[in-house]
């Protein structure tokens, strides 16, 4: 496992053009998002990036009753996504790529999306949007590699944002990353025990570029069996730690389905994205 030093020392050298001033205020409220794209006022957008949990693919129609009301469109927060680029460095079309509409189910399945972006609302106000740009079984370190590959999916991200962006009113802004990753490197030991270098030069060159991020991580579950979950999620309480304004959630309490094992229930969504989106700082 890389040295705690080695990621302070990371941080430090680049904490000028890598640094948040966030704040928390909950109570802070706004106008709809439709008044914001009529009246041109800036947006707050949320990241959502990873791998398959990312992704999401519960059923809707797997909801408890309690939580139905997340399968209905919600016309006060845009979303946009794309998901399953490739990840074999290749130029090549996405799964599904999508502009902005309102927040709904992606046909009959969900992410935390639905429930993050609600409470997101909540919390802040109508000027927040989400984007999600994820990819099944992709791992951080190469396939998300942000530190020189030409085409990894940091590049398809970034692609993404920029021409999502560029449709929003001036000074929308890029305000938090969840992100929700982990198993693709605890299949291999020396991506695991890197996880924690990885992450915190992805988060900062992310910062780098579009300022003041926060980050919101949630925690390998501990039902993951991959040979090197163990330290994965101890690098992952790592850079919670050791890198300012990321927090790490907690989902050893998340039921994940039967097939595939390593799945969240769509109610485990709606409880993961609520609790990933209480944690999230603001952007000052």
């Amino acid at each position: 496992m890389r040295k705690v030093s080695a990621i302070a020392m990371t941080f430090v050298s680049m904490s000028i053009a890598a640094a948040c001033d966030v704040v928390d205020d909950a109570s802070e409220t706004g106008t709809t998002v439709e008044e914001t794209l009529v009246e041109g006022a800036p947006l707050d957008v949320y990241l959502i990036a990873g791998q398959s949990n990312a992704v999401g693919g519960a059923q809707v129609t797997s909801l408890s009753t309690l939580n139905a009301g997340f399968a209905t469109s919600f016309d006060a927060v845009r979303f946009a996504q794309e998901i399953n680029c490739p990840k074999d460095g290749s130029v090549g079309a996405c799964q599904l790529s999508r502009s902005w509409r309102s927040l709904a189910p992606r046909g009959s399945s969900m992410g935390i999306e639905l429930s993050a972006g609600r409470r997101l609302y909540e919390r802040f106000g109508g000027t927040v949007a989400l984007l999600k740009h994820a990819t099944n079984g992709s791992n951080l370190v190469a396939q998300w590699d942000s530190t020189g590959n030409a085409r990894s999916l940091w590049t398809y991200m970034n692609d993404f944002v920029d021409a999502r962006m560029a449709e929003l009113p001036p000074g929308s802004r890029i305000a938090g990353l969840f992100w929700i990753q982990g198993n693709g490197d605890a299949q291999l030991a020396t991506a695991a025990e890197d996880y924690a270098e990885n992450l915190a030069w992805f988060i900062m060159r992310l910062r780098q570029d579009r300022g003041c991020v926060p980050v919101v991580i949630d925690r390998l579950h501990p039902a993951v069996q991959y040979p090197f979950a163990d330290v994965v999620r101890a690098e992952q309480e790592q850079v919670a730690s050791f890198v300012d304004d990321v927090a790490i959630v907690d989902t050893a309490d998340l039921r994940l389905r039967d097939d595939p094992p390593q799945h969240y229930t769509a109610d485990s969504f709606v409880t993961l994205g609520r609790r990933m989106a209480d944690a999230m700082p603001r952007c000052q």
